[in-house]
């Protein structure tokens, strides 16, 4: 053992305490790391020279040579703690700043902060390394603890940061010549070497451990509840979207139970980045989930359409960067087609009036339905819209305001229509509006462009629709619909109604609007509602003048005739939507006729649409349990299999939305299509919302069963119609020369006229002769199966596409009240006026 003389130990100490005070005045050195590297080197100098007992001159020599070793050890670390702060610090700080302004990586890749929490995490990182560097500098050991669990805690933060970014760091690499912008991926890279650095500088105690695993639990417990769901529902959409059934239904189940709805509705939106989907990364898939695929998680998940929710927020609204959105979700990949698709961002409506007028006489309304949109993005919009018509109604008028002017449209065949606005509307971008049949007693309406910074466009759609008649003293309105739509409604928008008749309104909400005379007022959301029309008399024969000369349209109301089948099965949906509906489904059956056979299928993925006889269908149908969206189709199937084996069945579908279809609808086609009439199929929808099942048997025969008010009384009212006490009243058109017309019979609007037309269009497209058809539709004005209506900008762009819009003085209006007052008391007056031209 070396021992050393007391001259020696003094030197020694004294010299030591010089170099401490010396490195201690710099700032920015890590003094016990140098302290203990000089102790090292004394200790190796001694053991060289081989010396046993230390003296005075050999702590003067050895200290000489130490001088230099502890000069050079400065610099380096002073050059060491500045590229901490540079890298560790500065940058990471940076780019923070530079995501929250500008958005970049949210715009292309993904949002690294969603939350205000993920951002505090995010924050913490360079905060830690900072405040460790400097508290070090200051000398604050006090605070070491503290420090060390922070630190700690911003590890896992920044290796979890580090992987996200990983499949960025080659791009970044390459592209930080480019403005340096390639440094930014890195920064989390950076951030965690500097965490992992910055430890270095804080001492070791005997409660470092403890400190350490409080960090790290709390950080690890914390990416667990944030990103845990977020990165599990990634993993289930990837597997949801596998072909073997077993897998695929096992993973909507994890969906429906754990997984994250905005997650799932993120993907319905953005596009797809294999290389920054982790689960598809890890998975190994050639493909990943599309955005249509997504669309249909989402329903089979949660039981609703994706677009009747607001869109995820994927980025915040800067104006110099606005152009960028089209490599983004806010690109509309549905513009000038068929489908609604998903909303669109800063499209909104911003108007909305419904005026109608009820010639209750004749058991018909006409409904002006205008609509306004504002859009306030940077990028011209188009608005689309799937609108629910009144039982049996038709659109008979379009209308554009250009310019402050109102323009009509042209009346002219679906593929001609449509030509027509994707060549004005999409490719030259000018002003048109167009409405086509979607389905039964459904339109699909679109315009295009809404121009963009604060641009608005307004249309008018006329809807001509029969009453429908529980008995021949009151009529039933229905009033129209908004089932699917891309735009938002502004500040909760209401849609302002104001319906006139010269006979006693009433309503089937009580407490909705207000009545004044044969007025009703009101401003409704988008839900159903129903007006009801007492007649002052009997509604009986009436008549209108032809489109023809010589031509007159009598109409008559006579009792519905009862449907005699033998044999009902009825399909009830087991989606979401169906939950609160469930029990008044089963009371609802409770009212079948006990001669009537009855099977009920529950359309469900837990099942496999086993038919129930009447008892256990009433003892199981009320404890039915709802869950997500479910596929119909094989239940339908099954159903119209088992109806058509009686004389006489018919098939009852009771469901929610169905915004996609989820299997092949080839088969259920086929069976309608090749029907010989002794099956009839039945459609009563629960909830407002899409149905791409009825879309797409459009050309089928199908039978809607109106809704008016309760689920329940609905039901029973069609039900009622199984047995010959049915209380429902139809209306009969047929066209007869004028010349017989009984003169007492009162004459009433051409609106009757347009329903004749809409009848035997139908029975012409039943018999195949669709020219005839779209000829009548083009005469009438109506949009029908095989017709449309477009309005252009000017008459010159109609010529370029052969078509002419309609004569203004031609279409339906809605009458003053003074107008209708004159025709009412005219009315009267004629069977006076006949009694005196008698004599």
């Amino acid at each position: 053992m070396t021992q050393w003389s007391p001259e020696a130990e003094s030197e020694w100490s004294s010299w030591l305490q010089a170099r401490e005070k010396r490195l201690r005045s710099m700032g920015n050195i890590d003094v016990e790391e140098v302290m203990d590297s000089l102790h090292c080197h004394m200790e190796e100098e001694i053991r060289n020279r081989g010396l046993s007992k230390v003296e005075l001159e050999d702590i003067r020599a050895i200290t000489a040579r130490l001088e230099t070793a502890a000069e050079d050890r400065v610099p380096k670390r002073r050059r060491q703690s500045y590229s901490l702060w540079i890298l560790g610090v500065g940058l990471p700080s940076l780019t923070i700043l530079l995501e929250l302004v500008f958005r970049l990586c949210s715009r292309f890749f993904f949002d690294p902060f969603p939350t205000l929490i993920h951002l505090l995490m995010v924050v913490l990182v360079p905060l830690t390394t900072g405040l460790t560097l400097y508290c070090h500098r200051k000398g604050k050991r006090h605070l070491h603890p503290w420090l060390r669990l922070l630190n700690a805690t911003a590890i896992p933060i920044a290796a979890y940061y580090t992987l996200a970014f990983g499949p960025l760091l080659i791009p970044g690499f390459m592209a930080v010549l480019f403005l340096g912008f390639g440094l930014l991926p890195m920064a989390p890279l950076f951030s965690l070497v500097g965490i992992l650095r910055s430890r270095r500088y804080l001492p070791a105690a005997a409660d470092s451990r403890r400190w350490s695993l409080v960090g790290l639990s709390f950080s690890l417990a914390l990416l667990a509840v944030l990103e845990g769901p977020r990165l599990a529902t990634r993993f289930a959409l990837e597997f949801a979207d596998v072909k073997k059934p077993e897998v695929a239904q096992s993973a909507i189940r994890f969906l429906r139970l754990l997984g994250s709805e905005s997650t799932i509705l993120r993907a319905c939106y953005e596009r797809p980045r294999r290389f920054m989907n982790p689960a598809a990364l890890l998975l190994g898939r050639g493909n990943q989930v599309e955005q249509h695929e997504a669309r249909e998680i989402f329903f089979r998940v949660t039981g609703r359409p994706f677009n009747s929710v607001a869109p995820p927020r994927l980025f915040h609204s800067n104006g110099r960067w606005e152009d960028l959105d089209d490599l983004t979700w806010d690109f509309d990949p549905a513009l000038g087609g068929m489908a609604v698709a998903g909303r669109v961002r800063g499209l909104s409506m911003t108007e909305s009036r419904i005026d109608g007028h009820l010639h209750a006489r004749a058991g018909v309304a006409y409904l002006e339905w205008t609509m306004e949109f504002l859009n306030e993005s940077f990028r011209q919009r188009e608005a689309r819209a799937q609108i629910r018509l009144p039982a049996g109604g038709v659109v008979s008028r379009l209308t554009l305001w250009v310019d402050g002017e109102e323009r009509e449209a042209a009346f002219a065949s679906q593929q001609d229509t449509r030509q027509a606005y994707q060549q004005v509307a999409v490719i030259r971008r000018r002003d048109p509006v167009l409405v086509t049949t979607s389905g039964p007693d459904q339109v699909l309406m679109q315009c295009f462009p809404v121009p963009p910074r604060g641009g608005v466009m307004k249309v008018r759609i006329g809807i001509t629709a029969p009453l429908s008649m529980m008995d021949a003293g009151k009529g039933w309105l229905a009033l129209p619909l908004m089932i699917e739509r891309n735009f938002n409604l502004q500040d909760d928008l209401k849609h302002h109604l104001w319906v006139d008749s010269p006979n006693a309104l009433l309503t089937a909400s009580p407490d909705t609007g207000s009545k004044d005379g044969n007025s009703w007022r009101a401003a409704l959301n988008d839900t159903r509602l129903t007006l009801h029309a007492s007649l002052s008399e009997p509604a009986g024969p009436v008549w209108t003048t032809g489109s023809d000369p010589g031509q007159a349209i009598v109409q008559d109301l006579v009792p519905g005739q009862p449907m005699n089948c033998d044999r009902l099965v009825v399909v009830a949906d087991g989606s979401l939507s169906m939950r609160d509906h469930m029990e008044a489904v089963a009371r609802a059956l409770d009212k079948v006729p006990e001669s009537l056979e009855l099977l009920v299928i529950h359309a469900s993925d837990a099942g496999e649409g086993r038919a129930l006889d009447r008892s256990e269908a009433m003892a199981r149908t009320g404890r039915w349990k709802a869950v997500g969206g479910q596929d119909n189709l094989p239940a339908l199937v099954r159903a119209w299999d088992l109806a058509s084996e009686g004389k006489q069945g018919a098939v009852l579908w009771i469901h929610g939305p169905q915004p996609v279809l989820l299997g092949k609808i080839t088969a259920l086609r086929q069976r309608l299509q090749r029907s010989k009439g002794n099956t009839r199929f039945f459609d009563i929808q629960t909830e407002p919302g899409p149905n791409r099942i009825r879309e797409e048997l459009r050309d089928c025969r199908m039978e809607i069963v109106s809704r008016y008010g309760v689920l329940e009384e609905d039901l029973g009212a069609w039900l009622a119609a199984l047995e010959a006490q049915n209380r429902l009243r139809r209306f009969v058109r047929r066209a007869v020369p004028a010349e017989t017309i009984d003169q007492s019979l009162p004459q009433v609007t051409d609106h009757v006229r347009r329903l004749w037309a809409l009848d035997w269009i139908r029975e012409l497209i039943d018999r195949g002769d669709r020219d005839m058809a779209l000829e009548i539709s083009a005469r009438e004005q109506l949009v029908t199966p095989v017709s449309g209506a477009v309005v252009l900008e000017n008459q010159e762009q109609y010529e370029s596409v052969g078509l002419s819009p309609v004569d203004p003085t031609t279409v339906p209006v809605i009458p003053e009240p003074a107008t209708w007052l004159l025709l009412v008391l005219g009315l009267c007056l004629v069977p006076f006026l006949r009694r005196r031209s008698a004599f």
